[in-house]
């Protein structure tokens, strides 16, 4: 799980995401190469946007776990 204040997911911003690659590396190292990343991001957008951020990691990972 991956949290932000921005969104670094698409957009503009999603060249400056460093740490899902860096996850995703450090994982792979150690053998582990089947990684989702459930994001919950945009959270600096108020409590709206956090609300949402949070309800749609939700929806991932219940589409994950299904």
């Amino acid at each position: 799980m991956l949290a932000s204040g921005g969104v670094y997911s698409e957009g503009p911003a999603a060249a400056l995401d460093h740490a899902t690659p860096y996850l995703k590396a450090v994982l792979g190292f150690i053998g582990i190469t089947d990684v989702e990343v459930i994001r919950i991001e945009g959270v600096n957008r108020g409590p709206d946007g956090a609300a949402n951020a949070v309800t749609a990691a939700r929806t991932q990972i219940a589409r994950i776990a299904a």
